[in-house]
């Protein structure tokens, strides 16, 4: 193949003279000249002719595209120097094709010489540029598989050129780098940046002989990527400052990255050994070889005191020795391994737990050593022991729980019952262990009777929809047809393979009570609407809650609904006696028979006879009262009408005592005035004795009337009165013969009292007359008792006494007659004691 020596040139002019012209010149000095006189036949033939060399370019083209633009889109196909020649010398277009990567820009006019030097170092240029293309293709075809990328830094231009390894190496387009220094600067990791460019310093002041740091560049993606900057200044001036420098940055990012996760396995592994609570060691026939700093630390030893020590030294019995050693190496002889729990003992004797495991370096000669690993398993063992008194009274408590218990899966089988379940639901366990919690063959009811589909029972519920489910009421039909009412709740268990836990108290007695309660409410209801008195339930301020027919009626109101609403303070003739009714019930809590007033609707007036309860909150305020009334008018003007004629009999009774009383009298002074008449003393004394018993009846009749009590004497009064009288008429001189008295207060009938004033009278009257002759000086004594409802009275004096023949039962007077014979008619007895004097006592029962 001949080798091409004539150049051939493309003009480009829209003026054909000057086209004409300029070929001539081109033609004369030896170049091939083809003419275009638009851009767009420019573009054709650039396109179609592979001949072309070199393209003179004029910008200003006519009407069609301008040199610029065709220039462009020609560059855009093919590599070919193009110089610009053109008239225009504004910077504006000037700067225009400064865009374009061209070979030079000639003003028309510049002359011949000037021309044809500019096409020539066109020429030369291009030729430059396209060996140092091929000499960076062959560079970087060489360190394509390399990572590196090449960079050449020009610091008179402070410009920066890098291959496109480089370019790759972090992500970047040729158009994204900015070719100047300061760019790299730039993309420096922020925490390389002091470290970087100190070292870059030091070299280009000439420190160093190259340049070698390793950092990290920013990526495009805005990521960092570690590399090796390794370059040298290639070229300085006379004062030493640098002119060019050479370099690479080499990608090790990879390795920097396994260099990282080295060290941090490296620390993760150190942290491993110094936290895990494992101890390492090696032993040869049972002596302690070599051990870790967390054996040393389980023990209390430091490390000299353990290495070269029989392993006896870690047991606190020669048993626990003795068992390991079998235990563990039959299990290596077996498996290769072994591992065994025992007891090692530290320095200062306490005992710790240990899982001890250990393999021999060479299963084939024990005694080249074994490796063994300890783990403090003392807090393991406690929690075990823990765990399983917690699990054995988690067992007690659930067979003794009063509840029962029933446990599912999560497919409602049931795995767990307690023992109370078994009476409640009345089956065992082994039968309930065939069931789930909805199997057909629970028998369950409503509280109404009514069978409960198992969609409403709590456990189904809270199983399906994973919640508590609380309060589910249900009666358990057992074989025997026995109903068990029980209440359930259940709830999800949050653990794997659970379903829900079912707990049931048995609430028959409450089912029970609820019952006969209701039926109560119902008698009462009853009750309330029924009971012929009047019932209601108000507050204080002045409402009626509520209230039954009998108190409708009793205020004469048409209806419930029209009482209650009323106002209770119109039910009061005086507002001033509701206060008080209020005041008092709310200082005595509840008023028992209380005597009131009330106006009806229709303004009568009723008495009625209250029983009152308050019922006051917790800070003691009363508010609200109950009320059972009856309308005692009725009864009450009765009672009036009774107490009238109880008043009138009483004041005909005090009259007829009276006239009694003053009958006695009359008779009394009739008997005085006959008796002064006859002058026989036996005559005389008769009709004194009559005259004395008379006196003693008139002095009852006369106390009868005095204290205005018809059927009820007290004896005391009566006696003392009586005993009285008698010694104003027979004591002549009181400082000889005196009288004591003692009476108890006690009340009888106006017979007994007759009778007792008789015998007293007749008693009394004979110490007075015949137990003193001659003026003689005594005592006489009178007492009145009430022993254990028996009446005792005594009538004794110290006088002469009686005959000691003398028999009361046989005596011929009238008088001891009298006497004995009231004694029987008061069912009573009569002693005589005739030691020092004469003593009698009359004993009878009290007649009340």
């Amino acid at each position: 193949m001949l080798t091409k020596t004539t150049k051939t040139i493309l003009l480009v002019e829209d003026q054909a003279i000057i086209a004409m012209a300029e070929a001539n010149i081109l033609k004369k000095n030896g170049y091939e000249v083809i003419i275009a006189y638009t851009g767009e036949e420019a573009i054709t033939i650039a396109s179609d002719n592979k001949e072309l060399d070199l393209i003179l370019m004029d910008i200003d083209l006519g009407k069609g595209i301008d040199g610029t633009d065709a220039a462009q889109i020609i560059l855009q196909s093919r590599e070919i120097p193009v110089v610009f020649f053109s008239n225009h010398t504004e910077s504006e277009i000037v700067e225009k094709t400064e865009k374009i990567t061209s070979y030079g820009y000639v003003v028309k006019n510049s002359g011949e010489t000037v021309l044809l030097a500019s096409i020539k170092m066109a020429f030369k240029l291009f030729n430059t540029h396209n060996k140092m293309l091929e000499n960076e293709r062959r560079l970087n075809m060489s360190l394509e598989g390399t990572g590196i990328g090449l960079w050449d830094m020009d610091f008179k231009t402070q410009q920066v050129y890098r291959t496109d390894k480089w370019f790759a190496m972090l992500g970047y387009e040729l158009n994204d780098v900015s070719g100047s220094i300061d760019f790299w600067k730039d993309i420096i990791h922020p925490d390389d940046f002091e470290y970087v460019i100190r070292e870059t310093e030091k070299h280009h002041k000439g420190l160093t002989d190259y340049l070698k740091v390793e950092h990290r560049l920013r990526c495009k993606d805005g990521s960092y990527k570690w590399i090796l900057n390794w370059g040298k200044i290639s070229e300085r001036d006379r004062r030493g400052e640098p002119l060019r420098a050479l370099g690479v940055h080499i990608d090790i990012n990879e390795r920097k990255l396994a260099e990282e996760s080295l060290r941090n396995n490296e620390k993760k592994l150190q942290s491993i050994f110094k936290a895990v609570p494992i101890g390492f060691g090696l032993t040869s026939n049972r002596i302690l070889i070599e051990v870790n700093e967390r054996i040393c630390s389980l023990l209390g030893y430091s490390c000299e005191e353990l290495v070269g020590k029989s392993t006896r030294v870690l047991y606190p019995t020669q048993e626990d020795f003795e068992y390991v050693g079998t235990v563990k190496y039959n299990q290596i002889a077996q498996l290769g391994t072994g591992t065994v729990e025992t007891r090692w003992q530290r320095k200062d004797g306490s005992i710790i737990n240990i899982l001890l495991s250990s393999t021999p370096l060479n299963l084939e000669d024990i005694s080249a050593g074994v490796t063994f690993t300890a783990i403090d398993i003392t807090e393991r063992k406690r929690v075990e022991e823990a765990l399983q008194i917690s699990l054995t009274k988690y067992q007690v408590l659930f067979d003794s729980f009063p509840l029962g218990i029933t446990i599912t899966d999560q497919a409602g089988n049931i795995l767990e019952n307690n023992k109370q379940s078994e009476r409640l639901l009345g089956i065992t366990t082994q039968e309930q262990s065939t069931r789930q919690i909805d199997s057909k063959e629970w028998y369950l009811i409503k509280t109404d009777g009514s069978i409960m589909p198992p969609e409403e029972y709590a456990s189904v519920i809270a199983l399906k929809e994973n919640r508590l489910v609380e309060n589910v009421q249900m009666g358990v039909v057992k074989k025997d047809g026995e109903i068990v009412w029980i209440n359930v709740t259940a709830a999800p268990i949050p653990l794997r393979d659970y379903g829900v836990a079912v707990a049931y108290g048995d609430i028959s007695e409450r089912i029970r009570y609820e019952k006969e309660l209701k039926q109560s409410e119902e008698k009462y209801r009853r009750f309330f609407e029924e009971d012929l008195s009047g019932i209601f339930i108000s507050t204080p301020e002045g409402k009626i809650k509520a209230c039954n027919q009998a108190y409708v009626k009793m205020m004469e109101y048409d209806s419930i609904e029209e009482l209650l609403s009323s106002n209770p303070v119109e039910h009061y003739d005086n507002p001033q006696s509701r206060i008080d009714f209020l005041n008092l019930l709310r200082k005595k809590r509840k008023l028992t028979d209380y005597n009131g007033e009330m106006l009806t609707k229709n303004g009568k007036k009723i008495h009625t006879l209250e029983n009152i309860i308050g019922i006051f909150d917790k800070n003691d305020i009363l508010v609200e009262f109950w009320g059972y009334v009856n309308d005692i008018t009725e009864k009450r003007n009765a009672e009036i009408a009774l107490r009238n004629a109880a008043a009138e009999k009483e004041a005909l009774h005090k009259e007829l005592l009276h006239r009694v009383k003053n009958s006695f009298n009359l008779i009394k002074s009739l008997i005085y005035l006959e008796r002064e008449k006859i002058k026989d003393p036996k005559a005389n004394k008769v009709l004194e004795n009559i005259e004395m018993r008379i006196a003693a009846l008139a002095q009852m009749y006369s106390i009868l009337n005095d204290s205005g009590v018809s059927k009820k004497i007290n004896l005391g009064v009566y006696l003392r009165q009586l005993t009285d009288t008698l010694s104003l008429t027979y004591i002549k001189n009181h400082e000889k013969l005196k009288v004591q008295q003692f009476y108890d207060n006690l009340f009888t009938t106006t017979r007994s009292a007759t009778s007792v004033g008789l015998i007293v009278s007749e008693l009394v009257t004979n110490s007075l007359k015949y137990a003193f002759p001659d003026e003689r000086e005594g005592i006489i004594t009178i007492s009145l008792e009430l022993i254990d409802n028996t009446v005792n009275i005594t009538v004794s004096d110290n006088g002469i006494g009686v005959p000691e023949d003398f028999d009361i039962e046989n005596s011929t007077g009238l008088g001891t007659q009298l006497v004995y014979m009231l004694t029987k008619q008061l069912n009573g007895t009569i002693r005589l004691n005739k030691d020092a004097g004469t003593s009698y006592t009359i004993t009878f029962p009290i007649d009340e």
